[in-house]
């Protein structure tokens, strides 16, 4: 079955970048607030960017599993990390510092990542598969977005199918208040609704 892929901010880029590697199980591109697009030097992605090369360095970090580092640390914390209460149910000990671990791993993941900014790989080939398969495409963009700048007349030359929605929002605004953004007269938002609707 085809797919309506819909993102906000850098989910945007996931979804783009997922239809160019799946282009046979793509039916239409949803991009709320979508980076991609090269900005300019002095912005808040580039920033973003130069920030975490200080922090981590230049090169990626190696993934490291979420379950992995849990049954790890299970281990070493605990060699049975389960009691059995009274009434016959089981009960998970509480770990110490298992918490500040991976919320320390999930940082050092989204700094990674926040490397890629303000693109996050999106390049020349992921707009191609777009202007081939002739997706239909909604662009719901910010008049008032710092982070990742409407660069309308850029989206227009790279997807020129694309239905490009203008809203007076911030970048924040738009990724948190997407429902409140009256799109019931889009096309994709609406089948977008009517397929979760089915599935619930």
């Amino acid at each position: 079955r085809r797919l309506v892929l819909g993102g906000m901010s850098m989910g945007a880029s996931v979804a783009l970048r997922y239809a160019a590697q799946h282009r046979h199980l793509v039916d239409g591109l949803l991009l709320v607030a979508p980076s991609g697009m090269p900005e300019p030097v002095m912005s808040i992605p580039r920033f973003g960017q130069a920030a975490a090369n200080v922090l981590l360095g230049q090169g990626d970090l190696e993934p490291v599993g979420l379950q992995t580092v849990q049954t790890a640390t299970l281990v070493e914390a605990q060699p049975e990390p389960f009691e059995r209460k009274d009434s016959g149910e089981m009960k998970e000990l509480r770990l110490p510092g298992l918490g500040v671990r991976l919320a320390a791993q999930r940082w050092l993941a989204r700094l990674n990542f926040i490397k890629r900014t303000p693109q996050y790989d999106v390049g020349a080939d992921d707009f191609a598969a777009a202007r081939e398969f002739q997706w239909p495409v909604s662009l719901v963009l910010g008049k008032y977005d710092v982070v990742h700048a409407p660069h309308v007349p850029e989206w227009r030359r790279e997807i020129p199918q694309a239905r490009i929605l203008m809203a007076a929002a911030t970048h924040w605004w738009l990724c948190m208040g997407v429902d409140a953004l009256n799109l019931e007269d889009d096309v994709l938002w609406n089948r977008a609704r009517i397929h979760a609707a089915e599935q619930t």
